[in-house]
């Protein structure tokens, strides 16, 4: 009767179980690394926005965007908290705060997350730009590859 010898098979159950055990570390390094390329390319995108020379005349709908609302959003976006319930690790790009752009309505300053949304969707004063759509459609396939190369990174550590 022949006999079959198997050998590694230890080793590979060790990795696995290690692997089980430190999977959420895995997914964190693999969603930051997507994020921060994501964020990247949301900051290109925000620096290509048309920005305004000039004074607009009133009526007129904005197909621009002025400097101080560009240097709003580059200041004011971000990456959110990681969030690790139910088994899966998510995380958002996202605008918070308040611009130095003070009105009427908001004499403390315009909230940055309207400034981003009027640009994104349009509204009936200003011609829609949308900046953040462009950038999650450009860095979709580098965002993959970051993330996959960090899960890879991550997995090699545990295997030494």
């Amino acid at each position: 009767m022949a006999k079959l010898t198997i050998q590694g098979l230890d080793d590979f159950s060790v990795l696995l179980q290690s692997l089980e055990q430190k999977g959420m570390a895995v997914a964190k390094a693999a969603v930051y690394a997507g994020a921060d390329v994501m964020i990247n390319a949301v900051k290109e995108e925000i620096n290509a926005l048309p920005q305004q020379q000039g004074y607009m005349r009133p009526g007129e709908k904005r197909d621009v965007v002025t400097r101080r609302e560009k240097e709003a959003l580059l200041q004011h976006v971000g990456i959110a908290r990681m969030d690790d319930t139910g088994g899966k690790v998510n995380t958002a790009i996202g605008f918070d705060g308040y611009a130095d752009i003070t009105t009427k309505k908001y004499p403390s300053g315009l909230p940055v997350p309207l400034i981003a949304r009027s640009i994104e969707s349009g509204s009936s004063v200003r011609v829609k730009h949308p900046f953040l759509r462009r950038a999650a459609n450009n860095a979709k396939p580098a965002v993959q590859r970051a993330m996959l190369e960090a899960a890879e990174a991550e997995i090699a550590k545990l295997q030494k």
